[in-house]
């Protein structure tokens, strides 16, 4: 989908500034790319936030000099900026563990040549999501990626929820989400013995055999008692001579 940058140049001046935007030596054509947005932040200092913003579904417009040239009746000043391609945030992976195990949701951020992480969070790649808080979180950095790791060990049903990883570079924010819901494990008691437990005390059998465990073979008759207990016996041929 279509990706976004900023660019940002404050400006003041009195007379009031006008404010033109250039690509590599080239005065910018403004259209549903590039978008100029200019805010007043001071008024009695005639001082404008400047932001040019950058949006499109390929990358061809990340990677030039831009420049912001400010000019009112006292003269002009230009200021050279680079857009660089926003960060790449990727969740992996989309599936539903069980409550009791083992699960982790792992965000790759990479970033483009010369991009860097900014924040002061204390992590370049945030989380948020239904617990974050009670679940330890890894991070691996590499030249131009970070990976950052959710454990949940074991997984709980309360962890169930949509998860977002964030990430803010130079070039802009960026973020990602996973939502999964966690099942609750099934459980066969008594054990199947030859077939696998595929709902609650319910075993599907291996073929040739059978009953609510799967503990009979097909050859076998079952004799129930009045307490509905099983027995099992296997029957025998007998030959028996008549005269």
């Amino acid at each position: 989908g279509p990706v976004s940058s900023n660019l940002t140049c404050i400006s003041t001046g009195s007379p009031a500034t006008t404010v033109t935007w250039m690509r590599n030596g080239q005065q910018l054509s403004l259209s549903d790319t590039y978008i100029p947005i200019q805010t007043v932040t001071d008024r009695r200092l005639s001082t404008y936030s400047n932001v040019l913003v950058i949006k499109a579904a390929s990358s061809d417009v990340f990677g030039h000099t831009y420049s912001c040239t400010v000019t009112n009746a006292f003269g002009t000043f230009s200021m050279a900026l680079t857009a660089f391609t926003p960060p790449t945030v990727t969740i992996s992976p989309h599936e539903t563990p069980t409550a009791g195990e083992s699960f982790s949701l792992t965000c790759t951020v990479t970033l483009a040549e010369g991009d860097y992480i900014v924040g002061d969070s204390g992590s370049p790649v945030q989380w948020k999501g239904p617990d974050c808080a009670s679940i330890n979180s890894t991070l691996q950095v590499m030249t131009n990626t970070y990976i950052s790791t959710l454990e949940f060990n074991p997984v709980r049903i309360s962890h169930g929820g949509e998860y977002i990883c964030q990430a803010t570079s130079t070039a802009g924010t960026i973020m990602d989400y996973a939502k999964f819901t966690v099942q609750i494990p099934i459980e066969c008691n008594p054990e199947c013995e030859y077939g696998d437990c595929v709902a609650t005390n319910y075993c599907k059998c291996n073929e040739g055999w059978r009953g609510p465990t799967c503990s009979h073979g097909i050859n076998t008759f079952v004799i129930l008692k009045n307490d509905d207990q099983s027995i099992p016996c296997t029957s025998r041929r007998v030959d028996t001579d008549v005269t």
